[in-house]
């Protein structure tokens, strides 16, 4: 991960903002810095899942 951080401004709907409302109280951890969290992780498994499509799909092919 960057050791630089941005600051973003973003929307978020109510249920959202009401989500990490609450996880940040129980918590004790920033709004802002769950979120970053949350977006890092999705990354994450994205990146994860085009990995494994790849591999499936060179599988296959082997497979053929």
């Amino acid at each position: 991960m960057d050791s630089k951080v941005y600051r973003v401004n973003i929307r978020v709907s109510e249920k959202v903002k009401r989500y990490f409302e609450t996880k940040s109280k129980e918590t004790t951890v920033s709004q802002s810095a769950l979120m970053a969290l949350a977006l890092d992780e999705y990354i994450d498994q994205k990146t994860l899942i085009e990995f494994t499509k790849k591999v499936n799909i060179t599988d296959l092919k082997k497979d053929n």
